[in-house]
């Protein structure tokens, strides 16, 4: 049997033109003439040399995998806008990777999501400003939090070795670290917190974001919004929605034009449509952005002895989080409360003239082009639903490239799929049909030219 398992890789190689060594070709022998072995050949040699992909389920698979109504996620869509055959493997055939004990990245993620929700929420029932919360406090409440989250069952593994209690109390002090951050944010500006997790969907006090498809199906998307901050300025309602990433995750224009980043500008359009029912007409967007959990590593420059005032402003800075803002001086200072200069907050700067500068990190964008990114969006998710409806699970994952051309390392969607070893997809194999994302000097531009060309069809 472990001979047999060795031949699968040669066997793979000598389909794409690697001559088979002797070895080889006597194992093949010996294994074709034992009954048990040659059904399992005949299946590897199905599988690696004729390799009949159905691109489209059949409407009838499809009824019976979604119904009429699409029930998902704006993170499952990015998923989608990845590779179609990812998508219907991990949300159409629910297929999961055999449970091993371990700690995902992803379940560290939701343990500091869930820390952020029971913090949040005894603010809420102690009437604690955000503003007034102290280090003991915070140190107290995190503790407790803590407590309470391990004693759900999945995740007294945290407990099992002096390993994941180490990254325990790691998760802890980060969490700690980062909520004083955000205490911080919250006491420099005007924007004061409506509410933390806060969902679309059935369970929740907003409704499910629906989308309306062809052969009268529905794309309905569910989902929480980790934080959503309000200004109310002389009657007017300005909204700022947060999205707290554990991982590397920053904005980028590009990516909002390629699908993969649309969950803050989806969460921001359903809560300027429904919003209205928490409080109440007239919401304009203010900034979307991604708060990174982290702690961060500070170096002094030069080797210069830093003050404790110094550490705590590079540890501010790391902290600075990534979005695009309402192009409105007035409302970048309700952000963060600067007359010029550098925000502590976004990296966006408030020039002496009164202009508003930024890095590749965030961008200020106008009250018209944030709804133009709205519309494309939804216009995208419409699009997806629409594909997904139809039975598409083409094997389609996607390549990053430069400008000139030239591909970008390890920047591709199969990097870290799951299903890479059922699809069988080789990057660097050319005949393989692979998307390219090439760098776009203005993505803006082509989303408007998007949505007006979807205008001018309709």
């Amino acid at each position: 049997l472990p001979s047999f398992t060795e031949l699968a890789i040669p066997l793979e190689q000598y389909s794409k033109g690697t001559p088979l060594d002797n070895i080889y070709k006597d194992l093949y022998v010996l294994f074709s003439q034992e009954k048990y072995f040659r059904k399992k050949l005949d299946i590897i040699e199905k599988n690696l040399f004729t390799k009949e992909y159905e691109d489209y389920l059949s409407k009838e698979t499809v009824i019976r995998l979604y119904n009429k109504e699409i029930n998902s996620s704006v993170s499952q869509l990015e998923k989608y806008a990845s590779c179609p055959f990812s998508y219907f493997m991990e949300y159409g055939l629910k297929a999961k990777e055999r449970k091993i004990y371990d700690i995902s990245p992803l379940e560290v993620g939701s343990v500091f999501h869930k820390i952020l929700e029971e913090f949040s929420k005894y603010l809420k029932e102690n009437r604690i400003k955000w503003e007034d919360i102290t280090d003991e406090q915070i140190k107290q409440i995190v503790d407790s939090s803590t407590e309470n989250i391990l004693t759900e069952t999945k995740n007294k593994i945290f407990l099992s070795s002096a390993k994941y209690k180490y990254l325990l109390s790691n998760i802890k002090s980060t969490s700690r670290l980062s909520i004083k951050v955000i205490s911080k944010h919250i006491k420099a500006g005007k924007f004061t917190p409506l509410g933390f997790e806060i969902g679309f969907g059935k369970k929740y006090k907003l409704p499910a974001i629906i989308i309306e498809l062809k052969n009268n199906s529905k794309l309905i998307l569910t989902g929480k919004i980790d934080r959503i901050d309000i200004l109310d300025k002389d009657g007017q309602k300005y909204v700022k929605i947060i999205d707290y990433k554990t991982g590397s995750k920053e904005y980028n224009l590009a990516e909002i034009y390629y699908g993969l980043q649309l969950q803050l500008l989806i969460y921001l359009d359903a809560f300027i449509k429904k919003g209205k029912k928490l409080i109440g007409e007239n919401i304009l967007p203010g900034g979307i952005f991604y708060f990174k959990i982290q702690e961060p590593t500070v170096n002094s420059k030069d080797n210069n002895i830093m003050t404790y005032e110094d550490i705590q402003n590079e540890i501010l800075k790391s902290f600075k989080m990534s979005g695009i803002a309402l192009k409105d001086k007035t409302i970048l200072q309700m952000i963060d409360n600067i007359e010029t200069g550098y925000s502590k907050i976004i990296s966006l700067c408030i020039t002496k003239e009164g202009d508003i500068s930024y890095s590749k990190s965030a961008s200020a964008t106008s009250l018209e082009e944030f709804n133009t990114l709205r519309q494309y969006v939804i216009s995208l998710a419409e699009e997806y639903g629409n594909e997904i409806s139809q039975g598409n699970i083409k094997v389609y994952p996607y390549k990053k490239y430069k400008k000139d051309d030239t591909e970008k390392e390890d920047e591709t969607s199969c990097k870290y799929c799951k299903f890479a070893s059922i699809c069988q997809f080789e990057i660097n194999d050319r005949k393989n049909n692979i998307r390219k994302l090439k760098e776009i000097s203005n993505p803006m531009e082509k989303i408007i030219e998007y949505v007006n060309k979807n205008k001018t069809s309709q």
